[in-house]
């Protein structure tokens, strides 16, 4: 466990309503990064997925290059029509992920209204594999080197995938 000092702004305006002066909170530290498993369920499309049913992504790359390098990222879901939400952070540090869809729409939260409809159609993939899955290509900017978590909420569907990135 981490002991972070509070900023001396919170400390003041604690003391001005009456609570007694606190110096540090405490904030849990991942020691090690335990990313998902991969699973090769559409092999004939593409390499193997990281995640759980109803999410996966393909991005083939493990290492961090210097700078705001986008990471290309396959998004593969469950056919649907509902909306997909992906936001991502760091477990081992401060950091937040950036994701693209879009030219110039760099967001912290990605947004896929309907990806059923929006789907891409991957070379190889059969008419069966077509109306199983919806594919979205995607960029994911990683600031920087350390163990990232992706939660892709559909529906009422979460699933939480991580990710190493090493340096």
């Amino acid at each position: 466990m981490v002991v972070l000092p509070l900023l001396p702004s919170l400390i003041v305006a604690a003391v001005a309503m009456g609570a007694a002066p606190v110096s540090s909170f405490a904030v849990e530290e991942v020691t090690s990064c335990e990313p998902t498993p991969a699973q090769d369920l559409v092999p004939e499309v593409v390499g193997p997925m990281v995640g759980t049913r109803p999410a996966w992504m393909v991005d083939g790359e493990d290492r961090w290059k210097h700078g705001a390098h986008p990471v290309k990222t396959l998004w593969v879901f469950s056919r649907t029509s509902q909306e997909v939400r992906i936001v991502g952070h760091r477990l081992d540090a401060p950091g937040a992920l950036r994701l693209q869809r879009q030219p110039d729409a760099v967001t912290n939260v990605l947004v896929i209204t309907d990806p059923g409809r929006t789907s891409v159609i991957p070379g190889g993939a059969s008419s069966a594999v077509i109306r199983a899955y919806s594919f979205i290509p995607t960029y994911v900017f990683y600031p920087s080197p350390g163990c990232w978590e992706f939660i892709i909420r559909i529906g009422e569907e979460e699933v939480r995938i991580v990710r190493e990135m090493t340096g």
